[in-house]
């Protein structure tokens, strides 16, 4: 935290910049309507400045000052002789008590040039302002005088005076519901069927109960039923219990965060559908596998979504150079331009060269969501059959062309035709025909003139209805995949998000799940969702205002459900949006916010809004 104070003829006012360890900054400047000197400004600059940290649940402060006498005073190397500053030294020692661990630091003015903005010109010079009437050495305490109005006053004043309130409508059903209380050491209980007498809290107590037994010394993070009865076990009612109980434990942090892993999809079946052969090819790596002659360890799969017709190549390397290189030679001057190529997001695929190769040739590329295979599905079963080949086969880079051919030669369940035919209008003759000779290769061997003719004849005609083969293999892949999608649809669980909700992410899609230790967090967060594809994809955007450069399926997504005792506030600057009150900060400026314990927390009051001059 860098803080300064200024104390001139124009200028009168502070300056407090605070940063979290991942580098979100507050700014918040502070005017004084009242004298000070310079050192009594930067004295007024740090107590703003410990009791911003303060609200925020700070429990770690360094603060850095370019005021050498007032960091040497706070430090004790210094003796406060004058009486104001020996009384600005002893109110900031009181509110340091309140950290954790607290440091002070002189600075040269030139490391403290954005709190000095801020103090010399207010918020002209960037962040909120706040404004300051008297000293801070001159406020006092403040009572509480007026309460507000609780559920269980009606209760209190009939049962110890036999009077009804003014807000009681219904005085029968009132009575009646009295019948079940009593007035017990000058507190209100509730008479349980089971038994219990449990005394009835306010409002202002809910929190404080649900926290401690939730989360506290003896909490067990249970659920909205489980809490709601040990509530009652531990003699506590009040008349939302069940509502409240429901609600603290769904928008629990950790809870939320450690959560299991939902395994259902989120939702229908969305199939990828080529009209017409080599429109549209997937693309995938496999491997590494074990190193071959050249050292090739990586297989380069491409597959035709319309007739499954494959193309590989083992690779040693893997740049976007051979990437562009196998889909020019193999692909373009083969099959002809494709319409689209579906891949993953792997660097090869998405690196700009091989975007700008297929910009400029007019290939739309699409991309699957991040850690989604399902997006590629087509290529990625492709991967299963043809790894399992080669573990079959042995050495899999000699293997390879006779794994490709029987692949290109077996009937495919999805079109009932193998994929050469239908890409040549034909089957092709493999070696057992000539192994057992069958009536067509012995006509062959033969070589007679009739046999040369009737065989062009059946080939002619082979091409002629080659369209209607195409389009019954169409009819069929369409039926088997609506097949497939009545039966998926039926195990879906529905998650649907639009922009500007709250997500969580799970940790394991973006990679790490090999990282990911037993008690670590299952989901990461929270994310604000950008942009909603009609797809079920999400674009995604950090604290920090990034957007992620590829979709998330909502399968790897969850919704996040800020603090209950949070009112929402809206953010200030570009990129405004609803936010729950401080859960921001809570996440993104302190790092150590699941380390706090929760008797060390503040009160937090459920109807106060945060004060405008916090807004970031």
């Amino acid at each position: 935290m860098v803080v300064d104070g200024a104390s001139g003829r124009h200028s009168l006012g502070g300056g407090v910049v605070l940063v979290s360890p991942q580098g979100v900054t507050i700014e918040q400047a502070v005017t004084f309507h009242f004298p000070v000197t310079n050192n009594q400004a930067e004295y007024e600059a740090v107590i703003a400045g410990l009791r911003l940290a303060k609200e925020l649940e700070i429990q770690d402060v360094e603060v850095f000052t370019d005021s050498m006498v007032v960091a040497s005073q706070i430090r004790g190397e210094f003796e406060a002789r004058e009486p104001t500053l020996a009384r600005y030294l002893s109110k900031v020692r009181t509110i340091i008590g309140g950290f954790r661990s607290f440091s002070i630091q002189h600075v040269p003015r030139e490391e403290s040039m954005a709190a000095d903005r801020l103090a010399k010109f207010g918020p002209r010079g960037g962040g909120t302002l706040t404004e300051l009437f008297r000293p801070a050495i001159e406020e006092g305490e403040v009572m509480e005088v007026n309460r507000r109005s609780s559920w269980v006053d009606p209760l209190v004043t009939f049962l110890t005076t036999g009077e009804l309130s003014e807000e009681v409508k219904d005085a029968k059903s009132f009575r009646h519901k009295a019948a079940h209380y009593l007035m017990l050491e000058g507190s209100l209980h509730r008479k349980m069927l089971s038994g219990l007498l449990a005394r009835c809290v306010t409002e202002e107590e809910v929190p404080r109960i649900l926290e401690e037994v939730h989360s506290g010394e003896c909490g067990s993070h249970s659920g909205g039923r489980t809490l709601e009865a040990r509530v009652i076990r531990q003699g506590y009612f009040w008349r939302t219990l069940r509502k409240d109980t429901a609600e603290f434990a769904r928008r629990c942090q950790k809870c939320q965060v450690h959560a299991p892993l939902q395994l259902l999809p989120a939702q229908r079946l969305r199939s990828i559908t080529a009209s017409w052969p080599f429109a549209i090819w997937g693309m995938d790596l496999v491997g590494p596998f074990p190193p071959a002659s050249g050292q090739r360890r990586f297989l380069l799969v491409m597959i035709d979504y319309f007739s499954k017709w494959l193309e590989i190549k083992p690779l040693a390397k893997v740049t976007s150079q051979v990437i562009r290189n196998f889909v020019w030679g193999e692909i373009i001057c083969r099959h002809g331009l494709p319409q689209a190529i579906v891949t993953d997001n792997g660097p090869q695929f998405a690196s700009e060269e091989f975007i700008n190769f297929c910009t400029q040739l007019g290939i739309d590329l699409r991309f699957a969501s991040v850690h989604h295979p399902r997006s590629n599905g087509q290529v990625e079963a492709a991967n299963k059959v043809i790894v399992n080949l080669l573990k079959k086969k042995g050495s899999w880079v000699e293997q390879l062309p006779s794994v490709l051919w029987a692949l290109r030669t077996t009937p495919n369940t999805a079109t009932g035709e193998t994929p050469f035919k239908l890409s040549h209008g034909c089957e092709a003759v493999l070696p057992v025909k000539f192994e057992v000779r069958s009536p067509r290769v012995a006509a062959a061997a033969e070589g007679s003139e009739a046999w040369r003719l009737e065989n062009e004849e059946g080939l002619r005609l082979s091409l002629d209805m080659v369209e209607e083969l195409r389009e019954v293999a169409a009819i069929r892949q369409e039926e088997i995949k609506r097949r497939m999608a009545r039966y998926f649809d039926k195990h879906i669980r529905v998650k649907q998000f639009a922009e500007g909700d709250l997500v969580l992410k799970k940790v394991d899609a973006a990679g790490r799940s090999a990282a990911v230790g037993k008690l670590n967090p299952s989901w990461e967060g929270p994310y604000i969702v950008e942009k909603a594809l009609v797809n079920g994809g999400y674009y995604l955007q950090d604290a920090e205002g990034r957007t992620s450069s590829h979709t998330w399926n909502g399968d790897d997504l969850k919704r996040f459900y800020p603090p209950a005792a949070q009112a929402p506030i809206l953010l200030a600057g570009p990129k405004a949006r609803l936010w729950g009150k401080g859960w921001l900060l809570r996440y993104f400026v302190l790092s150590h916010f699941y380390d706090t314990p929760s008797s060390a927390r503040p009160q937090v009051d459920p109807l106060r809004r945060l004060p405008s001059s916090w807004q970031v």
